[in-house]
């Protein structure tokens, strides 16, 4: 029986080849989709085992271009992806059976038979109904020998969120129709008051101007009464110079008159005369007291045309103030009144437009509300308010950012995954595989292998240790400190020396051995020194070279670490630094993790990284920037220095 096997970790295909031609299948190896779609295309196979995780071609699509050429070789799916869904769509995509990594390589062989048997005996039974087809077995729909993919559709009711979660600290929500209503009816209720200050001058004003001629005309009556008879003035009071002051306000009038000669002809003697400095040519009006009331008078010089006498009289006419007071309250509160009214009429249309004009932000709460905790569809912005609008932007922006973070964790999640359970298949495929050696040498061979998977699983989940840490101090610049980035580097070079000697690759160490001082994170910097150090190292060759530099570049401080190795294409650059992902080709058992680690350390120190070609135009050139902090220490002799 010819078996393909299409899997990407080189580790493990070789052990499940180990096993599979020990137990008397012939196996052929592809390392990558694209690869493994051509060998189909002209070789023949009785099962094809497949791997999804694969370079340049995911096996969902190695699979569909299977079926679609119309191949019936049976397919096992061997993979580290587990979920159901993932077994769903392999299933009906047309694999044959489905194993999720890890697993147990007997299972595995009696799967494999199991495959075989039932591709070896009678064809599916299927209904045709035109171009369209069911098999029943499997109970998969095809049409024109498309596999159709029959989606459940289940429409979901999501609760609405009511209430707010605030700790005791926590101030209440404030309300923004309140804060408008209060924003606009302080400030009329400030007008008012202020307004009513001056309306109450007014209303004074116009009650005295209006008693003021009232007195006036009493006063003038009085003057057309005053005649001269034998040589004296004499006065006859009219009933209508005291009429015009009748009201239902018991008020009191005072009058007099005064002789050329200052004697008082009729009236109250001790009422008080007008001010010696006012003018006589004019009527005059002033304020007097008058046993404790207070009195406002009118006062009229009539000069006397009379051979026998000659001079002025004087006419005067007072009140006391309960009538203008009166007066002055009814111009008031009927001003009052009307303000009032007003300011009500204007909360009642103000309460009417705010909740006209706060509809769109009501309809867009219910909208995000409703959602459910997987909606990252972006808001919608009509029939919103131009104001609100840079709000929803920035809310969405923000909505996609965190879809972004989720979509990469989701991501990492599956990746790391996906590495922990090939590394557990191979280990138990070693296992198994040497549980059914009877020879000790072989298997102390087996067992010092599976030792080597323990020793790159370990370094695998302290990288990814690493990883988490530097997201964890995500913030650029925060909790940083001075850091001596030559002697941290001089003294991981030097770690590494035996594994240098080993490969027998010389490495050496160029520019300050201490005294280069950066602004960063000590444990942080030092895992990015290593980790391009451990490139360098795994993927030079023999009787290699690699080279480590620290330069001062004024304001910066850079880290170079050069080999002579194969290098990285110009094309790959840019995916080297996503998790996980390693060029095709690539030799050695790394994880993918190693540069990942170098750009998120950088980035949370402001630096740069770039990756280029080496001077000798193989091998890759790494240059790390990092900013200067404070320097406490001297710089020591520079120079060139062989570590090993």
């Amino acid at each position: 029986m010819r078996i393909l096997l299409a899997e990407d970790n080189r580790t493990l295909a070789d052990w499940l080849e180990k096993a599979l031609r020990h137990g008397g299948f012939a196996v052929d190896c592809m390392r990558d989709g694209i690869d493994t779609d051509h060998v189909l295309l002209t070789q023949s196979y009785d099962l094809v085992i497949l791997d999804l995780g694969l370079p340049r071609m995911d096996g969902l699509d190695v699979l569909r271009r299977m079926r679609r050429r119309g191949s019936r070789v049976p397919v096992l799916i061997l993979t580290a992806r587990g979920a159901t869904g993932d077994r769903v769509q392999g299933l009906n995509l047309g694999a044959d059976d489905y194993l999720p990594k890890p697993f147990n390589l007997s299972e595995l062989e009696a799967r494999i038979n199991a495959v075989i048997r039932r591709a070896q005996g009678a064809a599916v039974p299927t209904q045709q109904l035109g171009a369209l087809e069911y098999e029943t077995v499997g109970r998969m729909f095809r049409l024109h020998g498309e596999p159709l993919i029959l989606r459940r559709v289940r429409a979901s009711r999501s609760s609405r969120c009511a209430g707010w979660a605030m700790s005791s600290n926590t101030p209440p929500p404030k309300s923004l129709r309140r804060q408008l209503q209060v924003g606009l009816l302080l400030p009329l209720l400030a007008l008012m008051a202020v307004n009513s200050v001056l309306s109450y001058r007014v209303a004074i004003d116009t009650a005295n101007e209006a008693y003021d001629r009232l007195l006036l005309a009493s006063v003038k009556a009085i003057a057309d009464r005053v005649s001269i008879a034998g040589g004296e003035v004499t006065v006859d009071i009219p009933y209508v110079a005291l009429e015009l002051f009748e009201s239902n306000i018991r008020e009191r009038i005072f009058y007099k008159v005064t002789g050329p000669a200052g004697q008082t002809i009729t009236g109250y003697e001790d009422l008080p005369a007008p001010p010696r400095t006012a003018p006589r040519d004019h009527p005059i009006f002033f304020r007097s007291d008058y046993h404790g009331d207070s009195l406002y008078q009118a006062a009229l010089y009539k000069p006397i045309y009379d051979p026998t006498v000659k001079g002025a009289v004087l006419i005067q006419v007072g009140e006391t103030a309960e009538s203008r007071e009166a007066l002055s309250r009814r111009i008031l509160y009927d001003g009052l009144a009307r303000q009032a009214l007003l300011i009500v009429l204007t909360a009642l249309l103000l309460w009417l437009g705010l909740r006209h004009m706060l509809r769109p932000l009501m309809r867009l709460r219910d909208s995000i509300s409703q959602r459910s905790s997987t909606d990252f569809t972006p808001v919608e912005e009509t029939g919103v308010q131009s104001e609100v609008r840079p709000l929803i932007e920035a809310i969405n922006q923000h909505t996609q950012r965190i879809d972004r973070m989720i979509s990469e964790r989701v991501s990492f999640i599956a990746d790391a995954t996906h590495q922990v359970r090939t590394r557990l298949t191979i280990l138990k495929t070693q296992m198994d595989y040497g549980l059914r050696l009877e020879d000790p040498a072989a298997m102390r061979g087996v067992l010092a292998e599976a030792r080597t998977i323990v020793d790159q699983t370990s370094r695998f989940f302290n990288q990814l240790l690493v990883l988490a840490h530097a997201e964890a101090n995500a913030v650029p610049g925060h909790g940083l400190e001075s850091v001596d980035l030559a002697s941290l580097v001089h003294d991981i070079a030097l770690e590494w020396v035996p594994e240098a000697r080993a490969k027998r690759i010389n490495l050496g160490f160029e520019g300050h051995e201490r005294g280069e001082f950066v602004h960063g994170n000590r444990l942080l910097l030092g895992e990015l020194a290593w980790n391009l150090l451990d490139n360098a190292i795994r993927y030079t060759q023999a009787n290699g070279a690699v080279t480590v530099r620290i330069r001062d570049e004024g304001e910066e401080v850079m880290l170079e670490v050069e080999d002579n190795g194969p290098g990285i294409p110009e094309a790959e650059r840019a995916r080297v630094f996503e998790r996980f992902y390693r060029p095709a080709g690539s030799e050695g058992e790394g994880s993918g993790l190693g540069l990942a680690i170098v750009r998120e350390i950088a980035r949370v120190h402001e630096a740069t990284v770039e990756l280029a070609t080496a001077q000798g135009g193989d091998g890759l050139l790494v240059r790390v920037r990092i900013r200067k902090g404070r320097a406490f220490a001297a710089i020591t002799s520079t120079g060139t220095a062989a570590i090993a």
